[in-house]
């Protein structure tokens, strides 16, 4: 009875079948799927689906690749039937690459794989496969609302589940698609008014260190679910931005200060809190970094990018907007260092530098 009122029918390319109904007396449609292989029939409610208050259905559309969209009053969203979801896209027009409208009128897709979304805030021109990020909020299973905070660092660990650290808002965690999985128990004992600035997890012990605000600490070990908060002297109640591991399985931090500090795996016997030593006073770090051939960089505030010898404990070659021609920065603060290829690092300065990690020379852009 309650599908008697048909809006739409749509066949899609497995042969598999969407109806778009309206029953009588009720407030709104509902999209019943039938899977030709299973043979079986699912009904769904956008308003249970993705949270959707009034609203009405006013097409789908099936991509050459296969990907489906439906649309209308004042939504728009990717279904996948297979996984029985729909994924809004979100309605904020903060620039030319947004979106922004009241009601989905018409979807088309053209031979180049764009979609033509007539609106009645005019037409937009959307290509999802060209569209590189997705937005996720900040939520534990279960949370009734979600949040919205300031993240400092991403981890995903040698399990694929992925450990958000924000400012003061603690710890989240996800699978690999990003679905919202409760914490372990052992940092959720941690959790309260964590301020994350940075994590890794070491590849000798599989423990996850977690910087803090205030030259705290958090070490979890994943195998026996336990974790300890603490806060080492060495570090002077400062806040330590940045962790990264040297081949050998040290640890480096790098703090608001300007320390940059080792933990030492050997000598400490692999306990956190014992083997740490200053090594090397410079301006705020910004990143640290191990390279494929073992360097350690230091992107700095207003001291330049350091080379580090990690075996040696000491600086190599610094670059600065001073240094020789040819093997300059174009600016003294560096904020991020990355290695692109078995010979090119590349700096974000103002601009993209190009080190030769061969030669040493600098390529600006």
């Amino acid at each position: 009875q309650e599908a008697q009122i048909i809006m739409e029918v749509f066949l899609d390319k497995g042969g598999n079948i969407s109806l778009i109904t309206w029953p009588p007396r009720t407030a709104h449609p509902y999209v019943y799927y039938y899977n030709g292989v299973q043979q079986k029939a699912t009904r769904h409610n956008l308003i249970e689906t993705m949270g959707l208050g009034y609203h009405e259905i006013n097409g789908l559309l099936q991509q050459q690749n296969g990907r489906q969209w439906i649309a209308g009053r004042p939504f728009l969203a990717e279904w996948q039937p297979e996984n029985n979801k729909f994924l809004l896209v979100q309605k904020e027009y903060r620039n030319k690459q947004g979106i922004q409208f009241d009601v989905v009128t018409g979807m088309l897709e053209d031979r180049e794989n764009n979609i033509w979304i007539g609106t009645d805030n005019g037409l937009f021109l959307f290509n999802p496969e060209a569209q590189k990020f997705n937005n996720y909020f900040l939520a534990h299973p279960g949370d009734e609302k979600v949040q919205e905070g300031p993240v400092h660092a991403i981890l995903q660990t040698s399990t694929g589940n992925v450990i958000v650290g924000t400012w003061n808002l603690g710890l989240y965690n996800y699978d690999k698609d990003m679905n919202p999985l409760p914490l372990p128990k052992g940092l959720q004992a941690v959790q309260k008014d964590l301020s994350v600035w940075d994590m890794h997890q070491h590849t000798k012990s599989g423990k996850i260190w977690i910087t803090l605000q205030a030259g705290g600490l958090v070490v979890y070990d994943p195998i026996t679910d336990k974790a300890q908060k603490f806060f080492h002297p060495i570090f002077e109640s400062r806040t330590i931005r940045q962790v990264a591991e040297d081949k050998q399985g040290n640890l480096w931090f790098g703090t608001q200060s300007g320390f940059v500090i080792k933990w030492d795996n050997k000598a400490a016997a692999g306990n956190p809190n014992e083997g740490y030593r200053k090594i090397l006073q410079t301006g705020l770090v910004h990143d640290l970094y191990t390279d494929e051939r073992g360097h350690l960089w230091v992107a700095t505030l207003e001291q330049g990018l350091l080379q580090f010898d990690p075996l040696k404990n000491k600086v190599v070659r610094t670059y600065t907007t001073q240094s020789r021609k040819g093997y300059e920065l174009t600016g003294n603060s560096p904020t991020n260092v990355l290695q692109y290829n078995d010979s090119t690092l590349v700096a974000v300065t103002g601009a993209l530098n190009l080190i030769n990690l061969n030669t040493g020379k600098v390529e600006p852009i």
